[in-house]
């Protein structure tokens, strides 16, 4: 009260204002955003960056310079396929990477390897 009063009316105060406690709030969930097959990129590169020391393989292995390289194609893999989708089609699509952010953490190594590393 006293900063906004007498000594400098012009100080919004010690509590953030509106807009800083807006952005405080907005900024993070604005990072968290991305669809179901981003999500689902992410998804899998954790998972298999947790099996490859088991399989005793690279990213180079899978195709990917690192694990951000694997995350980057994957996305843009992504990007390329649902630019072509139809309604019905993204919406599908969607569902299925959501059952993938889902599903993948439960899979065993041997189970991602036969998926990620089958000739």
């Amino acid at each position: 009260m006293v900063e906004q009063g007498t000594e400098n009316p012009r100080v919004g105060g010690s509590t953030p204002s509106l807009a800083t406690s807006f952005v405080l709030l907005f900024v993070p969930l604005a990072a968290a955003c991305g669809d179901a097959c981003e999500t689902a990129c992410n998804t899998a590169r954790q998972s298999v960056a947790a099996c490859l020391n088991d399989w005793s393989a690279s990213w180079e292995d899978l195709g990917a310079e690192n694990g951000a390289g694997f995350r980057s194609d994957c996305e843009d893999e992504w990007r390329s396929v649902s630019s072509t989708l139809e309604s019905r089609e993204l919406s599908q699509a969607l569902e299925s990477c959501q059952r993938v952010v889902d599903d993948t953490p439960d899979l065993s190594c041997d189970e991602l390897r036969a998926i990620y590393l089958s000739p």
